[in-house]
């Protein structure tokens, strides 16, 4: 019996790997002249697509580009297997690898790097009604933009509304729900930064730990199966004042420790401004949600023992507390952390961990005062503020500050009822 005769000869396999060679390391094919495909290939697009390709740009036959709205800088490149629909804008020098996902509205700075297998999906479909399928509901864009010199890594996916910032690396696998900062790496699902890439070996939040605080504290997340399903309640007092814009515009913080949350409405509030600045902040939330001496000494009204919801002769309020956060969604962000000021601050110093922002807002008695003054200026990060409540009205907590700041060293700027408490500059 005699074999089959080849289907390609020696010379006809050559071709084959040479030009495979090209269309899943596209890179190499910008060291040469445009070829005759490539003409062809960008001309179609624009004449299909208005399509808008800068110069030295190749994009392989066999990548699935769709996109109705193109545009490439020069000296981009796009892999076998790439999927590109909807709406795309790069700068120069992109590059996106095989089997990578782009679709909805996405935006690349100068130099972005898109790894083989990412997924980025600047799009959504909205989930709100019950009565129908999801299928039929709309679907929203707001978009995701990708900072000049980014990495993303393998089979990471991005999903709308996320904004990545300059020079960052998003390590293979993590799935980014959340905007970030420049330089930083993020990893995980969802993706937290893990390194500051401008201070390699100094992990985020001033720790020598690479862990955020919540997973120091909690072997198990503590949102989950959350029980006493309550409504939203914000009630509060200065939970909006300008202070917070202020201190977290200075700061970028990467750690905010609240002392003194009450029902979360200021925490809530911080996490709102971080979000929309882009920032990666953990907010660590410090009470002990039994409420002080004057909840238990009024019978009714606000601020007595109506609201700490007392069941079986214990308050319920950290519940309440923990359903707002969830109500906002950011439970992801803020961290409840049951105990008193003081007790916080030494379980802070041993992990060795440094907020950049610290709000006091808790007992405003002198003894409570002081002592969290004293515990957490002292882990201040060198560049924090620490922002406290009701100077004007309560003399406990002017007496505390007005000792701290004469013993030199800090400086005092109050700010109607609010302070603020920063480090003197030598």
């Amino acid at each position: 019996m005699t074999s089959a005769k080849p289907t390609h000869t020696e010379e006809d396999y050559i071709r084959l790997l040479e030009r495979d060679r090209l269309q899943y390391q596209p890179w190499l094919a910008t060291r040469s002249p445009p070829t005759e495909e490539q003409q062809i290939i960008q001309s179609a697009l624009k004449k299909v697509f208005g399509a808008n390709i800068g110069a030295n740009c190749f994009i392989s036959s066999a990548a699935h580009v769709l996109a109705t709205n193109l545009r490439l800088g020069n000296n981009c490149v796009v892999a076998a297997g790439a999927v590109i629909r909807d709406t795309l804008t790069a700068g120069n020098d992109v590059s996106i690898n095989s089997y990578a996902q782009l679709a909805g509205s996405v935006t690349l700075g100068d130099g972005v790097r898109i790894a083989g297998g990412a997924s980025l999906f600047g799009f959504n479909h909205e989930i709100k009604r019950t009565d129908i399928p999801i299928k039929d509901q709309p679907i929203s864009t707001k978009g995701i933009k990708i900072g000049a010199g980014t990495w993303i890594g393998a089979n990471a996916v991005i999903v709308d509304g996320v904004s990545v910032g300059r020079h960052c690396v998003v390590a293979a696998g993590a799935v980014v729900t959340r905007s970030c900062p420049d330089y930083v790496v993020l990893a995980g699902v969802p993706a937290r930064a893990i390194k500051d890439r401008k201070a390699m070996s100094a992990p985020i939040a001033n720790s020598p730990k690479t862990l955020p605080v919540r997973e120091l504290l909690f072997k198990t997340d503590p949102y989950v199966d959350l029980h006493w399903r309550l409504a939203p309640d914000l009630q509060g007092w200065g939970s909006s004042h300008e202070v917070f814009r202020h201190a977290i515009g200075l700061t970028k913080p990467r750690l905010i420790v609240e002392v003194g949350t009450w029902k979360g409405a200021s925490a809530i509030h911080m996490a709102k401004i971080c979000k929309e600045l882009g920032l990666q902040t953990e907010i660590v939330c410090v009470d002990t949600w039994l409420g002080n001496w004057q909840h238990w000494s009024r019978n009714d009204g606000v601020g007595s023992i109506v609201d700490l919801r007392l069941v079986n002769g214990f308050p319920t309020l950290y519940f309440q507390f923990m359903n707002n956060v969830v109500s906002q969604g950011f439970q992801e962000t803020i961290t409840p952390l049951p105990l008193t000021g003081v007790a916080a601050s030494h379980l802070f110093k041993f992990h060795k961990i440094r907020p950049d922002i610290v709000y006091i807002d808790g007992d405003h008695e002198y003894e409570s005062v002081i002592g969290d003054l004293r515990g957490w200026l002292g882990l201040l990060a060198d560049d924090g503020i620490l922002i406290g409540d009701d100077i004007k009205y309560f003399e406990g907590v002017r007496r505390a500050v007005s000792e701290i700041v004469a013993q030199g060293g800090w400086k005092l700027e109050e700010r109607g009822e609010k302070f603020t408490i920063t480090r003197v500059k030598a």
